[in-house]
């Protein structure tokens, strides 16, 4: 009797809830597996269903998951973990040009024409430099700092009732250096200490009242006075309080946690613009697969892939451009781009330049790879499945200096393959802390040779790498690493790899296909369960 009762619970559950007419609970855990692979979820509801009743097979469930977002994400982060991505880029450390320089020091003086109030000199600014100041200063549109203030305020949360609120708020230290010796030249009407003055005090007066609202101290932020709390609708429970320069104002739904986004770069949403940047390459390489476009194209491309709040930062911060080779992007048709909104974490495509060069001249691998040698290199070990060796036995002779390393006989095995290839990036610098910097003099000769073809810039070394064999089969032993979690087996790429080049080719380079027919494949159907991982990544193995 409880025999039969469990099987009516069996039955109750499983077979009237999911009739499966036309196959069995093996062939529908195989479908759950290819989605595991390629998403990192199981089946949702609607496609489960689309299965169970027949409308679609393996084949068509491939399909539609290659261009699916959870894929893309999947994809983009399994690249970058290949990649060595393994810290988030500071997307703010390439406004700054020098060690003691901040981001808001070098914006004001070099690109927004605000300049730098220092009363801490010995020699008195004029009345006209501040005044030029001041008014910089109030007609300014982007971002003045990156610096931040914690203050607990009051306001009312979305049901009215009075709240102790912590607030981040904008603050620009650098505009005047010292505030102290502003109060004390206000208080005495001396410069110095003996030296009377030689500007108006109300100048003076008027520069003060300016950095009460730029940068205000916590008692003078008076919200429950200055502003009125409105709900932003197309941010679910949170709460946008316009007062002073904070225009974006964001406060959780009880009244916690409000932040100015005039100082987001170090708060709350810093953590998704270094997320968007670090992730470019792995996205330019996971939308060049969804999109069933050349997998070439993730080197020779010179469009990238953007989110808005990633576009928006690019907008407002104009000295980021000079890191680029063509400069500013060349987008000009592209909404999200031309009006791009801090809100939007969608992924499209921008047009850059005519000299840039897919992965290779992001933001995030000038970051990732220190030095010219580094560029080359990594881009031989991630893209040609390639390393430097010297051969076994092989021993360094302490007594050659040779200056070329290239002539330098231990040297010699690997740097006279990869000094020609670091050759190409020779505008960014040899080595050093700033490896993101982009080099313009026209006297800098970067004409480099690779596998016997020679070129000049980054994007000739691209055209080359990308037509390789080595290219070709690293590019499908990735995908079978991401298929498999593991690399290929010599035994299984004497069998498989052939295939997979076939289709590669005759597919005019589209990855997609080449996984699709990996995923259809019967070493995929009798392997053992696929790791449901969001990054599957086996350092060792190719």
């Amino acid at each position: 009797m409880k025999l039969l009762k469990e099987l009516m619970i069996f039955t109750a559950l499983f077979c009237k809830a999911h009739p499966l007419s036309s196959m069995d609970y093996a062939e529908l855990r195989e479908y759950e597996k290819t989605s595991l692979v390629m998403t990192g979820s199981p089946l949702s509801a609607p496609l489960k269903n689309q299965i169970i009743a027949g409308k679609m097979n393996k084949d068509q469930l491939i399909r539609q998951l290659l261009k699916s977002d959870p894929f893309i994400k999947k994809m983009a982060l399994f690249w970058s973990s290949r990649m060595g991505m393994s810290a988030a880029v500071r997307p703010w450390t390439m406004m700054k040009k020098g060690a003691t320089q901040t981001a808001f020091y070098y914006l004001s003086e070099s690109k927004s024409g605000i300049p730098n109030i220092n009363l801490h000199r010995k020699t008195e600014p004029t009345a006209a430099f501040i005044r030029n100041s001041i008014e910089a200063m109030k007609n300014y549109q982007g971002y003045l700092s990156v610096d931040q203030k914690t203050c607990n305020v009051s306001i009312k949360d979305q049901d009215g009732n009075q709240k102790t609120s912590q607030m981040i708020w904008l603050t620009s230290p650098d505009f005047v250096t010292d505030k102290e010796d502003l109060d004390r030249i206000i208080k005495t009407g001396e410069y110095r200490k003996g030296t009377p003055s030689k500007i108006d005090p109300g100048l003076y007066k008027e520069l003060k009242d300016l950095l009460m609202k730029i940068d205000p101290s916590c008692d003078q932020i008076e919200l429950t006075s200055k502003a009125s709390p409105y709900y932003a609708k197309e941010i679910p429970n949170e709460i946008r309080i316009a007062t002073f320069l904070a225009k974006d104002t964001i406060c959780g739904k009880n009244g916690d946690k409000c932040w100015s986004k005039r100082a987001v770069f170090p708060t709350l949403q810093a953590s998704d613009l270094m997320e968007d940047s670090t992730m470019e390459p792995g996205y330019i390489i996971a939308k060049t697969i969804a999109d069933q476009s050349p997998f070439e194209d993730i080197l020779t491309t010179t469009k990238t892939i953007l989110t808005g709040r990633y576009a928006y930062y690019l907008q407002h911060w104009q000295p980021f451009w000079d890191n680029y080779p063509d400069g500013k992007y060349q987008e000009n048709t592209e909404a999200r781009w031309i009006h791009p909104s801090w809100e939007d974490s969608s992924l499209f495509w921008v047009e850059r330049g005519p000299q840039e060069a897919g992965v290779l001249t992001t933001m995030a691998w000038s970051f990732l790879t220190n030095g010219r040698r580094a560029k080359a290199n990594k881009a031989y070990e991630t893209f040609a499945c390639r390393s430097f060796t010297v051969p076994e036995g092989a021993v360094p002779d302490p007594s050659d200096a040779n200056p070329d390393l290239r002539e330098r006989q231990y040297c010699s095995y690997c740097h006279r393959t990869l000094e020609p290839m670091a050759a190409f990036f020779n505008r960014w610098p040899a080595t050093g802390r700033v490896n993101h910097e982009f080099y313009r003099d026209q006297d800098i000769n970067d004409t480099g040779e690779f596998r016997g073809q020679r070129g000049k810039g980054v994007r000739a070394f691209a055209e080359i790498l990308s037509k390789t064999e080595d290219f070709k089969n690293c590019s499908i032993q990735h995908a079978f690493n991401f298929v498999y979690g593991r690399g290929m087996g010599k035994s299984e790429a004497d069998v498989y790899l052939p295939k997979y080049r076939e289709i590669y080719e005759s597919t005019h380079s589209r990855l997609d296909e080449v996984i699709r027919s990996m995923l259809l494949d019967k070493l995929f159907t009798e392997s053992q369960e696929a790791k449901n991982t969001t990054q599957t990544d086996n350092a060792g193995d190719l």
